[in-house]
């Protein structure tokens, strides 16, 4: 997953229902965060445009995002995984 890619929510039956675009990749520092990258969190920053009836945890940045739900066509960030797909690679 990169900039600029067009991204789905493939899990809770929501690959057809939902569409993003990648604004922002960045690792940060966790002490808290089991992950499999060596020194961070992978974090990504998705501008939604398809919102589903289930969408992935948002990853909060700040206390202000703690415990939001993705509802806004507005971007927000999540911590990186497998349950998003990518469906078009931007070059």
């Amino acid at each position: 997953m990169k900039v600029g890619d067009l991204i789905c929510y493939n899990a809770a039956g929501q690959r057809h229902k939902t569409l993003g675009l990648v604004l922002d990749v960045v690792e940060e520092a966790s002490l808290f965060i089991p992950n499999v990258h060596d020194n961070g969190v992978l974090k990504c920053r998705i501008l939604w445009r398809l919102i589903g009836d289930y969408m992935p945890r948002v990853a909060w940045k700040t206390e202000k995002e703690w415990g939001v739900s993705v509802t806004e066509k507005k971007p927000y960030w999540h911590l990186v995984g497998d349950w998003f797909e990518v469906i078009s690679e931007s070059r």
